[in-house]
């Protein structure tokens, strides 16, 4: 079996990324038990900043119960997830709605 270095496998599918955090063997088992998959079996997309924001708000206001002040309070203090930028209430809202509202699609069309 040829290994993935020696092969010219196309740029844009970023596989470096992969390759550089796993091993050799962990990395050319994953390649090869996804190659006769379709399209979107294979495809892996990391998730944005706002991704990430926005699931970070919806956990904390499900952990807290809907408390906005409490989940405030986490982003600013010890929680220290995405909490460099300034939080309102008004924005967390927003945040949690447009989560909320991306899981009933998921689940809708799952």
């Amino acid at each position: 079996m040829a290994r993935h270095k020696d092969l010219q496998l196309p740029r844009k599918l970023n596989l470096d990324i992969l390759a550089e955090l796993l091993s050799k063997k962990t990395f050319e088992s994953l390649v090869y038990k996804f190659a006769d998959k379709s399209l979107e079996e294979r495809r892996i997309t990391l998730p944005s900043e706002l991704c990430l924001r926005k699931c970070v708000v919806y956990y904390l206001v499900e952990k807290f119960k809907g408390d906005f002040s409490k989940v405030i309070n986490a982003l600013r203090s010890g929680e220290k997830v995405l909490a460099e930028r300034g939080h309102y209430i008004g924005n967390i809202k927003r945040l949690y709605e447009t989560k909320k509202r991306e899981i009933e699609n998921e689940q809708n069309t799952s």
